[in-house]
């Protein structure tokens, strides 16, 4: 009965591995830290933008991009220097 359960609870837990690795495999391309690569070179558009001041009181953009469904969350932090940030949620 125990070995019955193992064997229930392993193959489970390679069909839901299995079904994240497929889902992770259709997403699209895109660059960790460029922006403007990510709209011209990969195809995503801009869906929406806000502006926000951290605590280190420097500006931030978080910018919302769309591909085939897929969102991409890209953040702009305005200091010295432009550091862009871009993943999926």
């Amino acid at each position: 009965m125990i070995k019955k359960l193992i064997f229930i609870f392993l193959v489970n837990l390679m069909a839901s591995n299995l079904s994240l690795a497929y889902e992770l495999k259709e997403r699209p391309d895109w660059s960790v830290d460029d922006l403007q690569s990510n709209i011209k070179d990969y195809g995503f558009r801009i869906v929406s933008t806000n502006i926000i001041v951290a605590n280190d009181k420097f500006p931030v953009e978080i910018i919302t991009l769309e591909k085939k469904g897929w969102i991409l969350k890209c953040k702009v932090k305005y200091a010295s220097q432009i550091y862009t940030d871009c993943d999926f949620p």
